[in-house]
């Protein structure tokens, strides 16, 4: 008996549908959050340039012009229940400068590896999150794209599980070989809302692996249209070029494949950032691509393009501290890499635990979490300190090439 592909696809995409429906009715069962608030005294205790004098005096302000800001009961009292775009309004009021007041085009940071279950995907999404909910990063109020390339779409998974479902028809592999779409186009049609305010994703699809596949044959069609960009161009000339003035940071994440969206980023990148694993077969992995990236570059510039990478940060994932053989790998990596950021992601069950809902360790809560919190809070700060030591590095390396 043959089988019956079809009728297994079509299972497939029912329980892909079941999977996503059980998720949002278990949260909306609990009253799901998700991400923090915070108290008025939270917020000068934990935020920079604020103290209790000025919190009170911009929420007073933004309430006298109309703004109504949560409250909720605790103990015997109400207080109030702030969130982070509430926090941006208080900055605001003080007239704190944000990033776009000093950077008039998007920086572009592609979390890159060949190497597959390194955590890529996780810290790509988390590191974005995290330049949006870091206390330290909140004055800046940054405007943050996610634009995932990799077909099993698991960037998407965690920022808007809903689009994983089905197919998604203006992903950033569309985009690209579709040069007429005007920038309204694609920040009307190709982003969506993510699970964190201020964060937009370019969901990916399935089919986009069909068209790395037949990349070079759809760019000799656009070529005899009288398209003359270069092979590896089109990510930046066709999408980041038409957006660059939209956001601050764009993050772009691809499967773990030497294919053209991998080399189309390296393209479109201003910042490499490199996960690095500490178990010695998975290093064996990742120095086996750094040695291959000089190739990639010319095989780069003997297509007509040009890179522009202004830095490349190596950062410890799944790192355990104890062990001989990640120490050793450390120091490898610290003896390879140009640069090596100071914080790392540690192996934690809660990375993995969370996004059994979809979620990340920013943006679920102790009384959500089915775990360790002690765990969670753990994970969630190394996150929060990655973000916040890349976010410096990048903000140092750009102003060397002013």
């Amino acid at each position: 008996m043959a089988v019956d592909f079809d009728a297994m696809a079509l299972r497939a995409r029912t329980s892909l549908r079941e999977l996503s429906e059980d998720i949002d009715t278990l949260k909306a069962e609990i009253d799901f959050k998700g991400l923090p608030t915070y108290t008025k005294a939270a917020v000068y205790k934990q935020f920079q340039k604020l103290s209790r004098t000025s919190v009170d005096k911009y929420i007073a302000e933004l309430e006298a012009e109309g703004t109504t800001l949560q409250k909720k009961i605790h103990g015997s009292i109400e207080v109030y229940n702030l969130s982070i775009e509430d926090i941006i309004k208080i900055y605001e009021k003080k007239g704190e400068k944000k990033w776009r007041d000093r950077h008039d085009e998007a920086t572009v940071i592609f979390v890159n590896s060949l190497k597959g279950g390194v955590t890529k995907t996780v810290s790509t999404v988390s590191i974005a999150q995290g330049f949006r909910l870091t206390p330290d990063l909140v004055k800046e109020d940054l405007r943050i794209a996610v634009i995932d390339m990799d077909p099993q779409g698991s960037a998407t998974m965690f920022l808007n599980h809903h689009y994983t479902v089905n197919n998604f028809d203006y992903t950033a592999a569309q985009i690209c070989v579709n040069p007429h779409l005007s920038r309204e186009e694609i920040l009307e049609k190709g982003f969506v809302n993510s699970n964190v305010p201020g964060v937009k994703l370019m969901p990916a699809s399935i089919e986009d692996g069909f068209v790395a596949s037949s990349w070079m044959g759809i760019h000799e069609e656009l070529k005899s249209e009288g398209y003359n960009t270069p092979v590896y161009d089109l990510l930046k000339t066709n999408l980041i070029d038409k957006i660059k003035h939209d956001f601050d940071f764009i993050f772009l994440d691809t499967g773990p494949h030497l294919d053209p969206l991998l080399m189309n980023s390296f393209v479109a990148s201003h910042f490499l950032i490199m996960p690095a694993p500490p178990a010695h077969v998975d290093m064996h992995s990742t120095l086996k691509f750094l040695e291959r990236l000089p190739s990639m570059i010319k095989e780069i510039e003997t297509n007509g393009s040009q890179t522009n990478i202004i830095g490349f940060y190596g950062f410890l994932t799944k790192f355990i501290p104890s062990k001989e053989e990640h120490r050793t790998s450390q120091r490898h990596y610290v003896k390879t890499l140009d640069d090596m950021l100071p914080e790392n992601l540690p192996s934690s069950e809660a990375f993995n635990k969370v996004g059994q809902s979809y979620e990340t360790v920013l943006t679920i809560q102790g009384k959500d979490y089915d775990g360790s919190k002690v765990s969670l809070k753990l994970a969630a700060d190394a996150v929060k300190k990655l973000a916040s030591a890349l976010f410096y590095q990048v903000e140092r390396d750009l102003e060397k090439v002013k």
